[in-house]
């Protein structure tokens, strides 16, 4: 690789990890907001005492966010796709710094805070849709060790919250002066980012060029070389649907509730360790980089996409016990399944559909996550009205949510192991036979 593509390469994964998931550091947020009395107006103005009204407009605050992610999903990746992976990087700067200081400057009280929360949220997965471009300007073999690097790092990033929270705690920073350094920081990034890309923006067109072609995409990748409207009607891409909208909305749940779960357990009595802990723990998906790439190379997509509904399961059965250290493992589980349920989704994508539309596919997927990402809200209000906020409930129902995709990727086991190119274990058997033809 060339110098450029090493710092290209860098500069990505460092933006991946400060703004990619910084929403998914909520417990952290949700802290920091606590702290300075957002959505407190009309309660008791002693913050110790617990307030109804703040809990459901900042619960409601992250749902907003986290459903964002995949709604604004496509328009990003056709941002990515119509504008090249350089200019993209100037509107994800854009989006990111406005967002950062709405959240810093807005009034406690002011809807525009989810507004600041829909940019923040925008810009996160504009930033993992960037990413992509990449894994076409480096070697074929490091595409799913990069994109697995980035998408742990995508998990990672939800320590920013805890960093902020830190900062915010021990350095008596002010509200409107941590998310504007983080507006700051984002310039730092994102503009020689830009500048890199035009240094690399040739080899990313010609293996688009490439990928245009029926015989070179058919050997690797048999519907690399389809229309846009050709890979969405395939049922590879609605194997990635459902396998991204169920999980992800299981891992969504639980990071909005983990938090109340671990108060109603007694997390408050210890000074919300529990929630810190948890929090801590998310960034340690990065340490299984080496794990999932392994996995992917030597066992394929059927294994892996096996172990991540296993492990979806049994984090899932450990949130039914009533016990607040026990939950510790829970949260440890829950940190390897979403480090390796977005790392091997995403390579599937990029494997299988490839450079050509990966933006607009990536963005169809996670349109597909947004709209089963919005029944958070019933499940929370009736979990509040009807069940008393009892949360067993609402654990029970997203672990049986698991079982539609064991089922998935039984189905798909044939195809995947059987289409030449079609698993990426695979792919270098057929290169290397391409190559001596």
């Amino acid at each position: 690789m060339s110098a450029t593509v090493k710092w290209l390469v860098f500069l990505e994964l460092v933006k991946t990890f400060c703004f990619s998931g910084m929403i998914f550091g909520w417990g952290s947020l949700h802290l920091i907001f606590e702290r300075n009395a957002v959505f407190r107006e009309g309660c008791d103005p002693d913050l110790t005492v617990k307030c109804e009204k703040q809990e459901d407009l900042l619960a409601t605050m992250f749902t907003v966010g986290s459903t964002t992610i995949s709604l604004a999903a496509f328009f990003c990746g056709s941002v990515v796709d119509k504008l090249g992976p350089g200019l993209s990087n100037l509107v994800n700067f854009t989006i990111l710094a406005l967002g950062n200081a709405i959240l810093g400057l807005a009034d406690p009280n002011s809807p525009l805070l989810f507004l600041g929360m829909v940019l923040l949220a925008s810009g996160g997965i504009m930033q993992s849709i960037n990413t992509y471009p990449v894994a076409f300007v480096i070697p074929r073999e490091s595409l799913p060790l990069f994109i697995t690097s980035a998408n742990c790092l995508f998990d990672a990033s939800a320590v920013m919250g805890l960093v902020l929270q830190l900062i915010h705690v021990h350095l008596n920073v002010s509200r409107s002066w941590l998310f504007l350094g983080c507006a700051g920081f984002a310039g730092l990034t994102y503009i020689p980012t830009f500048i890199l890309w035009r240094f690399n923006l040739h080899t990313f067109e010609k293996q688009k060029h490439e990928a245009a072609d029926p015989d070179t995409a058919t050997v690797h990748h048999p519907i690399r070389s389809k229309s846009f409207f050709e890979q969405i009607a395939s049922r590879e891409f609605a194997f990635a649907v459902l396998t991204f909208s169920v999980l992800v909305l299981k891992s969504n749940v639980y990071l909005g509730v983990n938090g109340l779960w671990l108060r109603a357990l007694g997390d408050k009595e210890h000074n919300y360790l529990f929630t810190q802990i948890f929090q801590g723990v998310l960034p340690c998906g990065v340490l299984l980089v080496p794990c999932i790439d392994g996995m992917l190379r030597s066992r394929g997509f059927v294994t892996s996409f096996r172990v991540v509904s296993t492990l979806g399961i049994l984090y899932s059965v450990i949130t039914l016990i009533p016990n607040l250290e026990i939950q510790c493992v829970a949260a440890f589980i829950y940190t390897n399944f979403r480090a390796i349920l977005f790392a091997v989704v995403n390579t599937y994508i990029a494997h299988t559909f490839g450079p050509r539309a990966v933006g607009r596919v990536m963005g169809a997927t996670l349109l597909g996550v947004a709209l089963l990402n919005l029944l958070q809200v019933p499940f929370l209000l009736i979990t509040n009205e009807y069940l008393d906020g009892n949360l067993f409930w609402l654990n029970l129902l997203m672990l049986l949510m698991g079982l539609p995709v064991v089922i998935a990727t039984e189905m798909m086991k044939h195809s995947i192991r059987t289409i030449p190119g079609a698993d990426i274990r695979q792919e270098d058997k057929f290169v290397e036979l391409v190559e001596t033809a």
